[in-house]
């Protein structure tokens, strides 16, 4: 198992690097590959390795979310309703028709509130923030924005009551996944290549903590000058004008040595 990043400043071929290499083992016939990327861009990554090729046999092109349910399908899922998004936001409805708001009571009944609840306990769930944590604020705070806390507070506590019960929140299909991963045999000995992320939010984060246990990992950084190549970044500032995916490098730099994972030689890219 090991790690290779895949370096280079803004244009200079890293997507390119992984589709060529991609088609490359996958006209062997001997690999099986894992291309992981935003979910916006999925469609159009598969479509140009098609165009390149007209064929993939053995590549999966997925996003995270998409990675969950082809895992799923083939080892099972959680023995739960799945709840997406649509069922989500009937759900919230339900809690803040019975419940008694201080803050929020007069924004109830308006759409815009229940989507921006919705998107807010999806964060939640990307970075693992629960009840104690929102609780062990409220500490620190007073007034309007101390009493706003409280609302969003008690209404998680109700939508995490709800769910635990028989429901599978589209919000917890990475965690879910990350548990899966190891029972998973297609995965298994497989070469993912991770292109078109800046950063990870936690739960992304877990799932590449147990992907690295399995197959070999290839992952696209962009980083302007070759000389600043590295994959620790012992004194990051804040300032740096590539502060995210620096930081995210000395993250996954950080799982790969905790998994005991090699990390090949930065391959650089030039303009």
């Amino acid at each position: 198992m090991s790690l290779t990043y895949i370096m280079g400043a803004p244009s200079t071929g890293k997507t390119k690097f992984c589709i060529d290499k991609i088609l490359e083992l996958d006209a062997s016939q001997k690999e099986k590959i894992l291309f992981i990327v935003p979910e916006q861009f999925s469609l159009s990554a598969e479509k140009e390795l098609v165009a390149k090729k007209g064929a993939i046999i053995n590549t999966q092109v997925l996003s995270f979310n998409r990675l969950s349910f082809y895992i799923f399908s083939e080892v099972g899922g959680a023995n739960k309703i799945l709840l997406e998004n649509i069922g989500k936001n009937i759900l919230l409805k339900k809690i803040l028709a019975e419940s008694k708001l201080n803050f929020f009571d007069k924004s109830i009944n308006k759409s815009s509130f229940i989507d921006s609840l919705s998107d807010l306990i999806s964060e939640f769930y990307k970075y693992r923030i629960n009840t104690d944590d929102l609780g062990s604020c409220l500490n620190y705070l007073s007034g309007e924005l101390k009493n706003k806390l409280i609302d969003i507070k008690m209404i998680y506590k109700k939508y995490n009551d709800y769910i635990k019960q028989k429901y599978l929140s589209i919000d917890d299909i990475l965690d879910v996944l990350a548990k899966k991963i190891s029972q998973s045999k297609y995965l298994r000995n497989i070469k993912i290549f991770i292109d078109g992320f800046d950063n990870f939010n936690q739960q992304e984060y877990n799932v590449i903590d147990e992907l690295m246990k399995i197959g070999d990992i290839f992952l696209t950084a962009t980083i302007n000058l070759e000389q600043d190549h590295k994959i620790n970044y012992f004194d990051l500032k804040l300032t740096d004008p590539y502060y995210q995916i620096k930081n995210t490098v000395n993250n996954l730099t950080k799982l790969a040595e905790k998994n005991k994972i090699n990390i090949n030689k930065i391959k650089s890219l030039k303009e």
